[in-house]
């Protein structure tokens, strides 16, 4: 495993998985949404998010982890490992509001600042 994609609904865990599995494989983590917002959740235009994409999946080896339906195809053809976080809704939405309590006033180290 060299090139492992991690998907999943909102609160799913796939940012916690790609965290763990990274040092344990010796692997850089690439996180979609530091990638692709700006500061104050500002989105990247579609043809900028996918110049950056393409540039990070020519790399030798990553764990991307988010799910952007919309360029996906891009990662999932070059990965050799595909993971679908398949998580009940009530448990993703209780980790969202988890999240959302105990960061509040503060970044999340995977999602743009501000």
């Amino acid at each position: 495993m060299k090139k492992i994609v991690i998907i999943g609904s909102p609160g799913a865990g796939k940012s916690t998985l790609a965290r763990k599995l990274g040092p344990m494989l010796k692997i850089n983590v690439i996180h979609l949404d530091r990638l692709f917002w700006e500061c104050g959740w500002k989105a990247k235009t579609r043809e900028t998010r996918i110049d950056i994409l393409q540039k990070r999946i020519m790399e030798k080896q990553w764990i991307i982890e988010g799910t952007y339906l919309h360029i996906s195809e891009l990662h999932l053809k070059a990965a050799d490992t595909i993971i679908f976080l398949d998580t009940s809704p009530f448990c993703c939405f209780s980790r969202i509001m988890k999240r959302h309590r105990e960061y509040r006033m503060r970044s999340l180290r995977d999602i743009p600042k501000g």
